[in-house]
């Protein structure tokens, strides 16, 4: 039959354990052993080092504590002056552009609009800047619209029709080339006639469900494949149709407390 280690055997252990250490070697804090044993040769050639031996003391530069944009440093690698030029010549650049200067148009690659103040003229702004609607009876009115009225990115409404067109080529207003309709993204009514390319069956999609939203669903559910637990021979049963209960003692694992005595034999054979 196995043996296990219980509570009162552990504290017999325990104390067994405390008398077989009775007899050993505190460690001391700060000491270890070693095989090298410190000579007093050793300790005489260490007391006869000077104090401060091995202190560095580094040179002053002659510099006022401060701070500074540009510095002379030495081959030691020692500051050995210290100046805040205020020009550009100061710091030795002689390439640089002068403050005052002007450019040309062509010298300006780019331009951020949020500087710029006042009014400029429509005829300076970029015909994509300008988005404008325009509204004309008719289809032959729209083919009739020229660059000084519209430009590409421009949209024209035409009334008769109640279509909006957008101008994608300004070089072709006189052919619907020039135009692209506009079609709704989303509309808030339309007639299922009115909707083109519509599917003629709907699959449903990968979808889930809360347990709530099942209204049929069982009270309980059998496992199919029921789980039995085994002890010692002795075999139950669980498929999850009702609760179980399954004990596990000594007895039903087959199983005794260690004693005292056979401690102490163990103990003794070691």
């Amino acid at each position: 039959m196995a043996k296990y280690l219980d509570m009162n055997g552990l504290t017999y252990l325990w104390t067994q354990i405390k008398d077989l250490l009775t007899g050993k070697v505190d460690k001391v804090e700060g000491k270890t052993l070693s095989t090298n044993d410190y000579t007093n040769a050793e300790k005489s050639k260490l007391s006869g080092i000077e104090s401060g031996a091995n202190k560095y003391t580094h040179p002053t530069s002659g510099v006022t504590a401060s701070s500074y944009t540009k510095v002379t440093v030495d081959v030691n690698g020692h500051v050995t002056t210290g100046s805040n030029p205020t020009t550009l010549s100061g710091y030795g650049i002689t390439d640089a552009a002068s403050k005052t200067h002007s450019h040309v148009s062509n010298d300006i690659t780019s331009l951020d609009a949020s500087k710029l103040t006042g009014t400029i003229s429509v005829d300076r702004l970029p015909h994509g800047a300008l988005e404008r609607l325009i509204v004309v009876a008719n289809d032959t009115e729209r083919l009739a619209l020229t660059t000084s009225q519209i430009q590409k990115g421009d949209t024209v409404k035409v009334t008769a029709t109640e279509k909006m067109y957008y101008v994608v080529d300004d070089t072709k207003l006189s052919s619907e080339d020039g135009y692209e309709i506009y079609t709704a993204g989303t509309a808030s009514s339309v007639d299922w006639s009115g909707v083109t390319n519509k599917p003629t069956t709907f699959a449903p999609t990968t979808h889930t469900h809360t347990k709530s939203q099942i209204t049929d669903f069982p009270t309980s559910l059998k496992n199919p494949t029921a789980l039995t637990i085994s002890v010692n021979g002795t075999s139950t049963t669980y498929d999850g149709a009702s609760a179980k209960t399954v004990t596990i003692s000594e007895s039903s694992l087959g199983i005794t407390a260690i004693t005292t005595t056979e401690i102490d034999t163990i103990l003794a054979s070691e």
